[in-house]
C-alpha cells in the first residue's frame, strides 16, 4: 500500500451544490457495490472455518526440504 488516493476536499470548489459532481456513485452502483464487499466477507469467512488438512494427507503440498 505505497501508493494511495488522495481523499477529495470537503470543500466545494465547483462553484456551488448545483453543480454536476461526475464523481458520486449512483444507487445501483453503490448497492452491487456493497454487495460484492458482503459476498467477499463470506468468503474470507468461510475460508477461516474451513477445516483445514492435516500435515501427511494428499491435499498437503508442502514438500520436505531435499
Amino acid at each position: 500500500m505505497a501508493r494511495q488516493l488522495h481523499l477529495l476536499p470537503h470543500s466545494d470548489d465547483t462553484g456551488g451544490d448545483d453543480a454536476p459532481r461526475d464523481w458520486r456513485l449512483d444507487e445501483a452502483t453503490r448497492t452491487l457495490g456493497f454487495e460484492g464487499v458482503a459476498q467477499a466477507r463470506a468468503a474470507l469467512r468461510a475460508a477461516r472455518l474451513a477445516p483445514r488438512p492435516t500435515p501427511g494427507t494428499t491435499s498437503d503440498t508442502r514438500r520436505t526440504a531435499a
